[in-house]
């Protein structure tokens, strides 16, 4: 063990201020605050508690010993046991991904070629592979997934070491689904079965595309709707366009299309579109010939713009298999106002409705006369009945002697 460096005199003085403090001795004024944080800092020490000091006396006796590991169960080894599990469950793991991983086979020329991978590929067949990628490419837009993969396995064979990915496996099939459906509407109701199909779109999480409305005074009313709904939610709002208030339905055409093998094929093609460009790219990267890099850096280019295109392809089949298009019509007939065509002729029901007329006017009247005159009435008798009075005491005072 070395020796410990010597202390600074600073540090020196500070920690005997510190021991004096604690021992009750006079310190320097210099160290007053040092002094006053030692003692606040020993009032705040913790007291250790009597079992603590119990288990630390123990502890003293035995000498610090260290406790005995427990006893294995005899018999029984977990390290052998945990290699055995480790085991097995990587032999479970090689099963599965055996069992998943089907050897693709590429048609070439009438003949069954496995495909290749990155320890058997060279120069000359990385040539011929990339030829038959093109053929075999070409020919999946009329082929189905089998095609897909051939084209896949020779790009495949162009790169090298990259295996182009196959199409997803589907246990359904992609069917793209549209309706029409044409409404009669009550006369002059065009507007108000216009909201409600609103509200049917908003209720059914749908998004209105396009809309026209027209209504005018005394001529027929006429909307259009062009609407999208989730696939799922389609019959669910036919029914209900079908049962609107306003409405009943005339026409409905539902059509369907399946294009599972053009979602397949464009899948396919999309796939092995990068495979290539993922093949040439690393050849123009390995390649020091300026001819060579040109041809390879056109080629990618176009492998690009193959991948832009196949790709918006399968998002468009893709957003017409998750959402349906619905196109609504509405006709309404013009409103009718009916005018009453009066003869001039003298009937006795006419006498009895101008009679009841001329009854109605004088009751009215009447009425409005007795609304009148009651106030005014009143008020004479009032000023009537004060003057009475006034004169009753005039000729009682006129004949009082006194």
């Amino acid at each position: 063990m070395r020796n410990a460096e010597p202390l600074e005199p600073e540090v020196l003085a500070a920690l005997e201020a510190i021991d004096a403090t604690l021992h009750g001795e006079p310190v320097d004024p210099d160290y007053a605050d040092l002094a006053e944080l030692s003692l606040i800092l020993r009032d705040e020490r913790p007291a250790p508690t009597d079992a603590f000091l119990g288990r630390l006396d123990r502890r003293v006796e035995d000498r610090f010993a260290v406790p005995r590991p427990r006893r294995r169960l005899q018999g029984f080894d977990w390290r052998l046991a945990l290699g055995a599990l480790t085991a097995a469950a990587a032999l479970c793991v090689a099963i599965v991904v055996l069992a998943a991983g089907p050897h693709r086979q590429a048609s070439v020329n009438g003949s069954a070629l496995p495909a290749m991978t990155s320890t058997g590929a060279s120069a000359s067949s990385s040539a011929g592979a990339a030829s038959s990628s093109g053929s075999a490419r070409s020919s999946a837009g009329g082929a189905g997934s089998t095609s897909g993969s051939a084209s896949a396995g020779n790009s495949t064979a162009a790169g090298g070491s990259t295996r182009a990915p196959a199409p997803p496996v589907r246990h359904g099939r992609d069917v793209s689904q549209s309706a029409q459906i044409g409404l009669r509407a009550a006369a002059g109701r065009i507007a108000g079965v216009a909201q409600e199909v609103f509200d049917v779109i908003g209720a059914e999480h749908g998004v209105v595309l396009s809309s026209h409305v027209t209504q005018g005074a005394g001529a027929p009313g006429f909307a259009t709707f062009s609407l999208q709904v989730p696939a799922a939610r389609l019959q669910s709002t036919l029914d209900r366009l079908s049962r609107l208030r306003h409405a009943h339905v005339i026409t409905r055409e539902d059509a369907s299309a399946d294009v599972t093998a053009h979602v397949d094929n464009t899948a396919a093609a999309l796939a092995a579109a990068r495979a290539r460009r993922r093949s040439l790219l690393r050849q123009l990267a390995a390649t020091d010939v300026a001819a060579q890099a040109n041809r390879l850096e056109r080629e990618a280019a176009q492998a690009l713009t193959q991948i832009d295109r196949d790709a918006g392809e399968l998002a468009r089949l893709r957003h017409r298999v998750a959402d349906s298009t619905i196109g609504v019509t509405v006709q309404a007939p013009p409103v009718v106002h009916h005018s009453r065509h009066t003869t001039g002729g003298f009937t006795f029901a006419r006498a009895l409705h101008d009679a009841g007329h001329i009854l109605l006017v004088a009751a009215g009247v009447a009425l409005i006369a007795l609304a009148v005159l009651v106030p005014v009435g009143l008020v004479v008798a009032v000023c009537a009945w004060v003057w009475s009075l006034v004169l009753r005491r005039r000729r009682e005072g006129a004949l009082d002697p006194s």
